[in-house]
């Protein structure tokens, strides 16, 4: 029996599991619909104002703008091995964003922007053996970034850029009981499953740089890089429908939690061809992820199946490639087309249904329309997960996770 609970207890310590995939997992980097309709690959462009997220020197060549918009994100999750064939349910979420820039009469320029682009969730049924691990998971981080970015002449420009992270999670999961002993008949009873849900929270602040440069009329040049942020969460676990039973109640108290996880370095390098009628983009970005080599979690009372434990994880750095095209039909009309490959951080071994994450691609299209003041983007993305067979050494659950998504989403922009 203590086993069992232990396994399921032992979800809680995978919380940071499910935050730290951000960067590749659950991260909604679609935070401008013309980027976004180009694969990403928006480092070396950086032309409207959502450079604040993809390379923030950008804005040093643009003039004073406002762009709003948003995402949707349409997910479909399944499971099939040891534990059964499990279809999770289909869910959609809808990630906003918003970003300001002011170019000043000399060389300096502003800008700010507010997005969350971890704004992701999974869930699963309840009654599957994995629901001891998680039933439904929720992670949102909002970040709020000022930037400001210089021009030197007509071809080069830098910026720097904060970021000021206001991160939340929740997570429920399942706990199974075995057989009750009674002294009538029937001499065994087993309790309905029980509930455990953890609410926490945490901030960080980070910085970033970026560089871009036009050296030939045709040629752009970008480099954008985030640094690491410290997470320090903190939050409470409770638990629902515990046996009013001496041997579980005083397994399951009321618990205070903390863990902290550290958001890996981001690096980007953009090159851009423009032409009169079309441009072409090739973006790749490394993240080291290979800090996260163990995770621990403390929990205040530390007693019963609720104790302080280290759980390794052993990530892995990892690349993602980018290439964007774009097609001027007119002044006003213009179309983009997009493909990335994204690599994942998480070993077979280590990936749970939090989260089960794994290499994908993204195919991406949009429509652009364009004014003097007013603008008006779209983009559509079919988003397959490759096959992740997670092995029985795993100390979560075996079998093979599939999944797929599509994505698309909308932004407006007024220049002033």
């Amino acid at each position: 029996m203590k086993q069992r609970v232990r396994r399921a207890v032992l979800a809680w310590v995978i919380l940071a599991a499910a935050l730290g995939v951000w960067a590749s997992g659950t991260l909604v980097e679609e935070q401008g619909a013309r980027a976004s309709a180009e694969g990403g690959a928006f480092a070396a462009r950086a032309n409207d104002p959502s450079a604040i997220f993809y390379n923030p020197a950008g804005i040093a060549f643009q003039g004073s703008a406002f762009m709003a918009g948003f995402d949707f994100v349409n997910e479909h999750m399944k499971y099939n091995g040891p534990a059964g064939n499990i279809q999770g349910p289909e869910k959609t979420y809808w990630p906003l964003y918003m970003y300001l820039t002011y170019r000043t009469p000399g060389s300096v320029s502003f800008g700010i922007g507010v997005n969350s682009p971890h704004d992701l969730a999974t869930e699963w049924p309840s009654n599957w053996a994995g629901a001891a691990i998680s039933e439904r998971t929720l992670q949102k981080a909002i970040y709020t970034t000022p930037t400001i970015a210089w021009r030197f002449g007509d071809k080069w420009a830098m910026a720097l850029a904060a970021n000021f992270v206001h991160s939340t999670i929740y997570l429920r999961q399942g706990i199974f009981f075995p057989a009750i002993p009674y002294p009538t008949p029937p001499l065994t009873r087993t309790p309905e499953p029980g509930m455990g849900v953890l609410n926490g929270t945490a901030n960080g602040v980070g910085w970033g740089l970026g560089v871009l440069g036009k050296p030939t009329k045709h040629w752009q040049v970008g480099l954008n890089f985030r640094d690491k942020v410290h997470l320090k969460y903190t939050g409470d676990v409770k638990f629902f429908r515990i046996p009013t039973d001496p041997n579980f109640t005083p397994m399951f108290p009321r618990t205070l939690a903390a863990g902290d996880l550290t958001l890996p370095r981001v690096y980007t390098l953009g090159v851009a061809y423009m032409a009169d009628k079309w441009s072409i983009d090739v973006d790749a970005t490394r993240q080291e992820w290979s800090c996260f080599k163990t995770l621990a979690m403390h929990f205040t009372p530390n007693q019963g199946q609720v104790r302080d434990s280290v759980v390794p994880q052993n990530w892995k750095d990892i690349y993602k490639y980018k290439i964007g095209f774009e097609y001027r039909l007119s002044d006003r009309w213009s179309y983009g087309l997009g493909y990335f490959y994204d690599q994942s951080p998480v070993p077979d071994k280590y990936a749970s249904p939090i989260l089960p994450d794994s290499n994908r691609n993204g195919f991406t299209g949009g429509l652009m329309y364009h004014t003097k003041h007013w603008g008006v983007d779209s983009y559509l993305m079919y988003l397959p997960f490759q096959n992740k067979n997670v092995p029985v050494t795993t100390p979560f659950v075996p079998g093979t996770y599939k999944a797929y998504a599509y994505l698309g989403g909308v932004s407006v922009t007024y220049k002033f």
